[in-house]
Parts: C-alpha cells; sequence; structure tokens
C-alpha cells in the first residue's frame, strides 16, 4: 500500500509486515515462536507463584503481556 504522510515529509506511516522476531530474525518461524512465547508465559507465572517486590510482578506483567500479545500474532 502506499504511504500515508501525516505530517508532510516529517511523519509518513507505511504498512509493513514481519513474519519472524525482531528486526526480521526466525523469518517463517512462527511455530517455534509461539512456543518460546508459550514457555516464556508459564515461566513468568511460576515466578509469580512465589512473593515478589511489586517492581518485580510490573516487570513479569510487561514481560506476560508481550508474550501473549505475541501468541495472538501468530
Amino acid at each position: 500500500s502506499d504511504p500515508v504522510e501525516v505530517i508532510g515529509s516529517f511523519l509518513t506511516f507505511s504498512y509493513t509486515e514481519n513474519p519472524g522476531a525482531a528486526f526480521g530474525m526466525f523469518r517463517g518461524g512462527g511455530p517455534f515462536l509461539g512456543l518460546a512465547a508459550f514457555v516464556a508465559v508459564g515461566i513468568v507465572v511460576g515466578a509469580l507463584l512465589h512473593p515478589r517486590p511489586m517492581a518485580e510482578i510490573v516487570a513479569f506483567g510487561l514481560v506476560a503481556g508481550g508474550a501473549v500479545g505475541n501468541l495472538v500474532d501468530r
């Protein structure tokens, strides 16, 4: 699709897809990346079964949210 200029040439949006991970790594590795995200969620849930400082709980929640988002995208 054509790029959409929002603020002249200063801010332009264009549609792209990345079937892999960050920076195009593991292109075509959807099943592996899905499994890795599933394992990450399991590790976070396991870690949260023990008392933790609030900062760690927030950090684990952010990691779990990213992993669940990746699972949904796959």
